[in-house]
């Protein structure tokens, strides 16, 4: 195991993703029941796709379905799987040249997104690509799921919701110097931007400082209702019960 970029717990057990760094037979894909004991994931993929470049970015777990997005070079890859353990991958060729931030299972479908444009598909298998309505010149950052409807961090720091991920309405502004950084522990958000810190428990509607934040830059962020667990950029680990 070389690089860790994502790690996601859904379906009763822990998957992380990663890079392969060059090697043909490293890791790519790990799972886990108790988030201790690691063991590598099968992977099967066609010889259109280069496993030593093979690096895993997104998570997301929905339809009973584990999907994972990532890239084999600058070729965009998709990989799902029905258990976690076992992996077939392919080239998404839907996404051609776009670059992909995001991924989120929400109101029965899979959605990956770009800065303008968004795929949708109801297994991680079959892709459906649009163009966003809605925000005008507005760009999305990054797309989480909560309260029942999808939710996107802007270019400027607003933020955007949508209940299917492809009309969306631009709603109240965060962060006034843009950077937002939204993430989703449950049907909390929380939102970081800079030093501060504003979580939101509608779905995005309205938004309060978060009391007591030490003002690190947060580079990642899990936690369920009674205790949150954050890293920040410097490699300190914070945590918070709400």
């Amino acid at each position: 195991w070389n690089v860790a970029n994502v790690v996601q717990f859904a379906g009763g057990r822990f998957i992380a993703g990663g890079d392969a760094q060059g090697s043909p037979s490293a890791p790519v894909l790990l799972t886990s029941s108790d988030g201790a004991q690691w063991s590598a994931a099968s992977l099967t993929l066609p010889s259109s796709i280069d496993r030593s470049t093979l690096q895993v970015h997104h998570l997301a777990f929905g339809n009973n379905r584990y999907v994972a997005l990532g890239y084999s070079g600058y070729t965009p890859v998709v990989l799902t799987s029905s258990d976690g353990t076992n992996w077939t991958g392919r080239v998404l060729e839907e996404v051609g040249s776009f670059t992909l931030h995001s991924l989120v299972f929400g109101n029965g479908r899979f959605l990956a997104a770009s800065n303008t444009q968004v795929w949708t598909s109801p297994d991680g298998t079959t892709w459906t690509e649009h163009a966003v309505a809605g925000l005008g010149w507005n760009y999305l950052q990054r797309v989480v799921f909560a309260n029942g409807r999808f939710v996107g961090a802007l270019n400027t720091g607003a933020i955007a919701t949508s209940t299917d991920g492809i009309t969306w309405s631009v709603g109240p502004t965060v962060c006034s110097s843009g950077g937002l950084r939204l993430h989703a522990l449950g049907d909390t958000l929380v939102g970081f931007c800079g030093g501060e810190a504003f979580t939101s428990n509608d779905g995005g509607s309205s938004w309060s400082a978060l009391a007591g934040f030490p003002g690190y830059p947060i580079a990642a962020i899990a936690g369920t209702s009674g205790r949150w667990v954050a890293l920040s950029q410097a490699g300190s680990i914070l945590t918070y019960t709400p």
